[in-house]
């Protein structure tokens, strides 16, 4: 499986090394992407590019290299400051479907429960979900603002928010959002 990094922020390319290195060592390909990615945000941090081919490949990223990433987040805050991690699940190659999250280091129950909800997902299928995302959809995000549910909104000014009910495995039109 593949991996992308890019960091952000005030993480520079020694912080970004180790980490990649962990990965490669659990049997990941990783590839630190080029130069520096310049952000807005004040935060370090990271853009982390999961390539998803399979449930399988899923579920083989979410068991060994997502502890990996959180705990580089939790690390590397305590020299940093706040740290915050994109990690954008892609499924279908370049042209196909994503699942984008963020984690951040000054919110460790967010962090856990949106560990906690990837890992589910991944138990039933991101790629799956992926897939079958509305008709037209290419991206579904997890935003504990909205809820611990993976969400989709589809395009036109009136469009309509759908959640992926893992129970049943198919994306469901959201009537009320919280």
């Amino acid at each position: 499986m593949n991996l992308e990094i890019v960091r952000f922020g005030t993480t520079t390319s020694d912080d970004v090394s180790p980490l990649s290195a962990e990965l490669r060592g659990l049997g990941f390909e990783v590839d630190e992407g080029v130069g520096f990615e310049k952000s807005a945000d004040v935060v370090a941090g990271l853009s982390v590019v999961v390539w998803l081919v399979t449930d399988e490949t899923a579920r083989e990223f979410v068991r060994l290299g997502l502890r990996y990433l959180i705990d580089w987040v939790l690390g590397i805050s305590r020299t940093r400051g706040a740290t915050k991690a994109d990690i954008w699940f892609r499924a279908g190659g370049e042209e196909g479907t994503e699942l984008r999250t963020s984690v951040r280091s000054d919110e460790p129950d967010a962090l856990k429960t949106i560990e906690r909800i990837v890992r589910r997902l991944a138990d039933v299928g991101i790629v799956t979900a992926l897939e079958k995302l509305p008709e037209g959809e290419r991206i579904a995000y997890l935003s504990l603002l909205i809820g611990e549910d993976i969400h989709c909104r589809t395009g036109a000014p009136k469009g309509q928010f759908y959640f992926y009910d893992t129970t049943e495995r198919k994306w469901k039109p959201r009537t009320q959002m919280k």
